[in-house]
C-alpha cells in the first residue's frame, strides 16, 4: 500500500476529503486529525461516512482528545448526521473512559432507540459502573422500547458484579417470556451471572440444558467454580470439557492452573503445563505465564518459576509480584528483596499484592531501612490502604523493634478493623510491653470493638512477656468467656508459657490435664520452654517425648531438650540426643543472621564464607587484643587509685 503524504492547507476541499479518506484506510490518526483541523479552518463540510471512520479510528486510539475533535466537526458541519454518529459517539466515549462525555450525548439525542441505550450501557459496563447500568436499565424499562440480544448481557454481568442474584433471576424470566433465553449468548451470559453471585447449582442448571456449548460456555462456569474455591470441580469440569467438543484457550488454562496454585497441586498443574505445549500455546501469552509462575512458585519450585520467568518479554505487576512472593514463601527472603528492587528499577509499578508480599520479608530480616523505603513507595502510589496493606506495615515496624512509628501508623488509621488493633497489641506484647497491650485492648472495648481469637492470642503472650499472671489469667478465665471466644490451643500455650516463666509448673501441668481438647506441639514446646528455664528434668523430658512423637523431624525441640540437659550438667545425654537425632535424619536449621547496609540487606549463615578460618583466627586475635588493652587499663586504674591513698 502506497502511504499518502499529509495535506498542506492550500490544498482544495475535495483533496482534502479524498486525503482524509485514504488516511483513515491506512489508520494514520494524526495525520487524518491535522487534515480535519486544516478542513474545519476553511469551514468546509467533511461526509458523513468518512467522519464516521475517523471517529472509529479515534476511538480505537482510546484519545478523549482526538474524539472530541471529530465530535465538534459532527456538531459544526453535519447537523443532520448527529443522530445517525451520536451512537457511534457514545461508544467511542466509552472506549476512551469518558463515560460522563458518553452521557452527555446520550441525553442530547431527542428520540433515542435501542441502540442508543444499548452503547450507553456498554459504556457504563467496559468501565465498572455497575449500578449505573442498573439505573439505564430500569429507565428503558420504563419507555416504550424493547430490550434485545445486546441488552441482556450488559446487564446480567452488572447484576453479577454486584451479586444481586434475585433480580439477575427476575431477567432470566423475562429472557425466558421474550424467547432469548435459549440464545447460546444469553445462557452464557446468565452461566456467567449465577457464577458470580456464587449461585453455582443455577449455573449448572443453565449449562445442563444448553442444546450447544461453545468455549465461552466452559469457561463461565469453570471460572465459577474456581473463583467461588470449587477448586476440585473446576478441574473435573475441564476434563470433561477435553472429552467433548469444545478446544480450551487461555482463559480457561488461567482458571484451571489458579484452581491447581490454590491447591497446591504440582503434579496436576504440571500437567496442564505438559498440555500447553502439546496445544501449541504461544509463550508470548502473558496470563498464561503468569498463572504458570504463580503456580510454581506458591509450589516452591523457584527454579522452574525462574526459568517461565526469564522467558516472558513483557513482564507486568502479577508477574513479578509471583516471583515475589514465591522467593517470600521459600523463606528466600534476600532473593525476595533483590526482585522487588529489580522491578523498581524496570519501572513496573508495585500493586497492594506486591507491598503485601514484601513487607513480611522485612519484617524476618529487621530490614527497618529498607521496610520504611517500602511504606514510601506505598503513601506516593497507593490511594488507600486496605486492612491487609496497613497490617503488613504495623507487622513490619513491629517486628523491627521501631514500636513508635508502628504506633503513629496505627493512629493515623482513619477506620481500624480489629486485624490492626491485633497487630498494634502483638507488637507491644513481642516487646514485653504487656500494660500497653492491656491499656490497648481496654480502648478496644470501649470503641465496641469485639475481640476475636487473635486478640487474646496476642494479648495472653502479651502478659506471658510481661510477667502479668493475674492479668492474664484474668482475660483467660473471665473475659474469653464475656465474648464467647473458644479457647484454642493457642491459648493454652500461651497460659502455659505465662506459668511456666513464672516458675508455676505445676500449675501449668495441671493445666494441660484439664484441657478439654487435644493437647498440641505448640502447648508441650511451652511447657519444654519453662522447664529449661527451671532445670525440671523429669517434665521437660515427659514433654520433649510427646513433642517427639507429634513432630519427629522439628530439630528445634531437640536443641531445647539438649540445652536442658547441658543447663543441668548431663553431657550423657545430650551425646545420647545427638545419636538420636541422626539416626531419626533430624538435621538441625544453620543459624543465619544479617545486617542492613543502606539500601541493600546482606544475609549469611554459619560457615557460609570461603575465608571463614582466617575471619576467625583474625576475631580471636582481636578479641585477645582487647583482653590486653582491658588487663592494662586496670592495672592502670589501680596504679592511679594507689597514689591517690
Amino acid at each position: 500500500m502506497t502511504l499518502l503524504a499529509p495535506a498542506n492547507k492550500g490544498a482544495s476541499q475535495s483533496f482534502l476529503v479524498s486525503t482524509l479518506r485514504v488516511l483513515c484506510s491506512q489508520e494514520r490518526l494524526k495525520e487524518a486529525i491535522a487534515t480535519l483541523d486544516i478542513l474545519n479552518q476553511q469551514a468546509e463540510l467533511v461526509p458523513p461516512r468518512i467522519l464516521s471512520s475517523l471517529l472509529d479510528l479515534a476511538a480505537k486510539s482510546r484519545s478523549v482528545e482526538h474524539v472530541s475533535k471529530v465530535h465538534s466537526q459532527i456538531v459544526a458541519n453535519c447537523p443532520g448526521s448527529y443522530v445517525l454518529l451520536s451512537t457511534k459517539l457514545i461508544n467511542a466515549y466509552g472506549k476512551c473512559g469518558s463515560v460522563h462525555d458518553a452521557r452527555k450525548v446520550f441525553d442530547q439525542i431527542p428520540r433515542r432507540d435501542i441502540r442508543s441505550y444499548n452503547a450507553m450501557l456498554h459504556g457504563y459496563s467496559r468501565n465498572r459502573l455497575f449500578e449505573d447500568v442498573i439505573r439505564l436499565f430500569l429507565h428503558l424499562e420504563g419507555t416504550d422500547l424493547r430490550p434485545d440480544g445486546f441488552t441482556y448481557p450488559r446487564v446480567l454481568k452488572a447484576f453479577g458484579a454486584l451479586s444481586k442474584v434475585s433480580e439477575g433471576k427476575r431477567i432470566h424470566s423475562k429472557l425466558i417470556k421474550s424467547g432469548f433465553g435459549s440464545r447460546q449468548a444469553m445462557q452464557n451470559a446468565l452461566i456467567s451471572m449465577y457464577s458470580r453471585c456464587s449461585s453455582l447449582d443455577d449455573a449448572r442448571q443453565v449449562f445442563s440444558e444448553m442444546q450447544q456449548r461453545n468455549v465461552v460456555s466452559w469457561n463461565s462456569l469453570i471460572a465459577g467454580y474456581e473463583q467461588n474455591s470449587l477448586w476440585d470441580e473446576a478441574l473435573c469440569l475441564f476434563l470433561d470439557m477435553l472429552n467433548g467438543d469444545a478446544v480450551p484457550d487461555s482463559v480457561t488454562i488461567v482458571s484451571v492452573l489458579a484452581a491447581c496454585t490454590a491447591l497446591g497441586d504440582l503434579k496436576k498443574g504440571m500437567w496442564v503445563h505438559d498440555y500447553l505445549s502439546s496445544l501449541g500455546f504461544s509463550d508470548d501469552d502473558i496470563l498464561v505465564n503468569n498463572s504458570l509462575i504463580a503456580l510454581y512458585a506458591k509450589c516452591n519450585q523457584m527454579v522452574i518459576a525462574g526459568q517461565l520467568f526469564s522467558k516472558v518479554r513483557e513482564r507486568d505487576v502479577f508477574t513479578w509480584t509471583s516471583m515475589i512472593s514465591g522467593y517470600a514463601q521459600a523463606g528466600a527472603d534476600e532473593a525476595a528483596l533483590l526482585f522487588f528492587q529489580q522491578m523498581h528499577v524496570a519501572g513496573v509499578r508495585p500493586n497492594k499484592v506486591t507491598f503485601t508480599s514484601v513487607l513480611p520479608v522485612c519484617a524476618r530480616l529487621a530490614a527497618l531501612k529498607v521496610g520504611k523505603l517500602i511504606h514510601g513507595l506505598m503513601a506516593r502510589l497507593v490511594s488507600e490502604f486496605d486492612d491487609f496493606a496497613a497490617c503488613s506495615l504495623l507487622d513490619m515496624y513491629c517486628k523491627c523493634g521501631n514500636l513508635s512509628d508502628a504506633r503513629e501508623l496505627f493512629n493515623e488509621i482513619p477506620k481500624r478493623a480489629l486485624v490492626s488493633w491485633n497487630a498494634m497489641i502483638n507488637g507491644y506484647g513481642m516487646h514485653g510491653y504487656g500494660k500497653e497491650a492491656s491499656i490497648l485492648f481496654e480502648q478496644m472495648e470501649n470503641l465496641g470493638i469485639r475481640p476475636d481469637h487473635v486478640t487474646f492470642v496476642a494479648l495472653l503472650s502479651a502478659c506471658s512477656h510481661s510477667g502479668m499472671i493475674e492479668a492474664g489469667m484474668h482475660y483467660f478465665d473471665t473475659v474469653m468467656n464475656r465474648y464467647r471466644v473458644p479457647r484454642r490451643t493457642e491459648h493454652y500455650a500461651s497460659i502455659v508459657d505465662l506459668l511456666g516463666r513464672a516458675g508455676r509448673l505445676d500449675d501449668a501441668w495441671k493445666l494441660i490435664e484439664r484441657m478439654p481438647i487435644p493437647v498440641d506441639a505448640d502447648v508441650w514446646g511451652a511447657l519444654l520452654g519453662a522447664c529449661k528455664i527451671h532445670g525440671n528434668i523429669n517434665m521437660g523430658e515427659y514433654a520433649a517425648k510427646k513433642l517427639f512423637e507429634l513432630k519427629p523431624q522439628k530439630a528445634g525441640y531437640y536443641v531445647l531438650l539438649s540445652n536442658l540437659y547441658r543447663a543441668t550438667g548431663k553431657q550423657n545425654d545430650v551425646a545420647k540426643l545427638k545419636l538420636l537425632m541422626k539416626e531419626k535424619g533430624v538435621t538441625k536449621d544453620s543459624a543465619y543472621s544479617w545486617i542492613e547496609m543502606g539500601k541493600d540487606v546482606h544475609v549469611f549463615v554459619a560457615c557460609d564464607h570461603p575465608e571463614s578460618n582466617g575471619i576467625c583466627g583474625i576475631i580471636k586475635c582481636l578479641e585477645a587484643h582487647a583482653e590486653d588493652e582491658r588487663r592494662k587499663k586496670l592495672k592502670e586504674c589501680s596504679e592511679f587509685s594507689s597514689s591517690l591513698h
